[in-house]
């Protein structure tokens, strides 16, 4: 995703589904098919792209768990990747499905996704099931604040790509050990 960024390119669909392994262990995203190359929209300039870019060449996108500002229509910038990032990170780390899917209560069943996207928009997640995840009480920590920093609703207030690479979920055992001395 990084070279994505550094390259000005919006993937514009970072989910589970576009994400492969190559047998040497190398993660590889796919489907660049929404992808934007962005001209100056990220900083400020009228030639912006949004969702209806694509509509008005006839591609009818699926708006369902999109970032907030998708949702409501605002240009795209490099901080929808780092929000549908978090998505992936959380759904890796857990398991689940969205921070934003309502909890099914027992012998109930809910309409998944009815209201999603509104909570989306107003930034409602939990991230509970990081707590009962099988996972280290450090990477716990690390992931809650990272990804709570990147499903922030104002894009402006996410972490960049480089900083989010630069967080301490994703240092090595080596760095971590130094980090402490």
């Amino acid at each position: 995703m990084l070279l994505c960024l550094q390259a000005n390119v919006v993937h514009n669909d970072i989910k589970p589904d576009n994400c492969l392994r190559a047998s040497t262990g190398e993660f590889k995203l796919a489907d660049l098919g929404l992808g934007v190359r962005m001209k100056d929209a990220d900083r400020g300039s009228d030639s912006q792209y949004s969702m209806t870019t694509f509509a008005g060449y006839g591609v009818n996108v699926q708006m369902t768990g999109r970032p907030p500002e998708v949702l409501q229509g605002d240009s795209l910038t490099t901080a929808v990747d780092v929000w549908s990032l978090g998505n992936l990170i959380y759904t890796t780390l857990t398991g689940s499905n969205s921070p934003y899917s309502e909890q099914q209560s027992k012998g109930g069943d809910t309409i998944a996704g009815l209201y999603e996207n509104q909570r989306i928009i107003k930034g409602n997640f939990s991230l509970n099931a990081l707590e009962t995840a099988k996972l280290p009480r450090h990477v716990v920590s690390a992931a809650r604040h990272v990804v709570h920093d990147m499903l922030q609703p104002d894009p402006t207030a996410r972490p960049t790509a480089t900083q989010v690479r630069d967080h301490p979920l994703f240092w090595s055992t080596e760095r971590c050990v130094e980090a402490v001395r």
